[in-house]
């Protein structure tokens, strides 16, 4: 009997050692840097969608996910060749939350063509950033003019004839112009063709003013050549203990009469793509894209970039943010300045900067 138990003392040990210099073995080849490129098509495995790390924390695997998945959805909205690159499986996945507003092939696509066979002044814009080397904060500097702009204060919000107190729709107090006219008059375009085309398009409803959709956060990806901006509607959905029991602050309370909807929300964050152009700026590769991302319940969007985010307002707004597609360049703001409830809408468009920190949602919108 004392031999059976000596046995297995030593069989216990041996095993224990093994695993210890094979954990060992694999840790001293593991990497504290994470590859963010996409699984290749042709992987053994469909389920493998994507590459971990034991040395990474909770955190930093939510970031990596996010990361990836959004480089998947510039890579679908690229080149043949960009395409092939996202697994299968994958890419069936996120297509299927694909809601476009307009496509090459589709009917509407005279009233869309400014999309995606964007002017000459957009395809200069898309080539500029595909070959920008520099801060991508600084990107913008060389679009706008010098000059400062004061931004109304709270974006004409009023309730009941009386001014709400502390309501700030922006981060800072002032914003920029474009030099150039035409790309004010581009994105002020865009701004109103979302509003318009959502029922027919994506069916969702949007509506320009301070509670829904009043600015989208532009980016640059240099990995795939893109200039792009997620644009947030349904900002501030009205405080509903039972349908949306989401404290947003000020912003969100007196004078608000946005119902929160379940359809509307899931359908918030829209990517806009600038064309791809190749190395030399000539080819045009890939046309532009505006398309709603379907964050609906158990879908790849909601799954890995909503509910996959560590703040919690991100997860209950629904909210997709730029910094997982590419670098901030800054903020595009489509504001109703009237300075009274009975005055005539009178919209004006900034081009804004952000603190290089993501602010509470009491304070600013995100």
């Amino acid at each position: 009997m004392i031999g059976i138990t000596g046995y297995f003392a030593f069989a216990f040990v041996l095993a224990s050692s093994i695993l210890s210099y094979s954990i060992s073995e694999a840790n001293s080849y593991s990497s504290s840097n994470v590859h963010l490129n996409t699984i290749d098509s042709s992987s053994s495995s469909d389920n493998n969608i994507y590459s971990s790390s034991p040395s990474l924390s909770d955190e930093e695997e939510e970031v990596a996910r996010r990361k990836t998945l959004a480089e998947n959805i510039l890579l679908l909205l690229g080149t043949e060749d960009q395409a092939a690159r996202v697994n299968a499986a994958t890419a069936e996945m996120i297509r299927s939350c694909f809601k476009y507003f307009v496509t090459p092939t589709s009917s509407n696509n005279v009233s869309g063509e400014f999309i995606w066979s964007a002017p000459p002044l957009i395809k200069d814009l898309a080539r500029e950033a595909a070959n920008y080397t520099g801060n991508p904060r600084n990107f913008i500097h060389s679009l706008v003019n010098p000059e400062k702009q004061n931004i109304p204060d709270a974006n004409g919000t009023w309730a009941d004839g009386r001014k709400i107190p502390h309501c700030t729709l922006t981060q800072l107090d002032y914003g920029y112009s474009f030099r150039r006219e035409d790309y004010t008059s581009y994105f002020i375009r865009l701004f109103q063709f979302i509003a318009e085309q959502a029922p027919a398009s994506v069916g969702s409803t949007v509506k320009l003013d301070r509670y829904d959709l009043f600015h989208g956060h532009m980016f640059l990806a240099p990995e795939t050549r893109r200039i792009g901006i997620i644009f947030h509607a349904q900002e501030y959905p009205k405080l509903n203990r039972r349908s949306f029991n989401v404290e947003l602050g000020v912003c969100q309370r007196d004078g608000n009469t946005m119902e929160y909807n379940q359809t509307n929300m899931n359908l918030r964050n829209i990517l806009w793509l600038a064309p791809l152009f190749d190395d030399t700026g000539e080819v045009e590769l890939a046309p532009g894209f505006l398309v709603a991302l379907d964050a609906r319940a158990r879908g790849i969007i909601y799954e890995d970039l909503v509910i996959n985010d560590t703040l919690q307002y991100q997860k209950k707004g629904m909210s997709i943010t730029n910094a997982d597609f590419g670098s901030d360049v800054g903020d595009l703001n489509y504001l109703n300045a009237k300075t009274n409830p009975n005055d005539v809408d009178d919209y004006k468009f900034y081009v804004c900067q952000r603190r290089p920190i993501r602010c509470s949602p009491s304070v600013t919108s995100e």
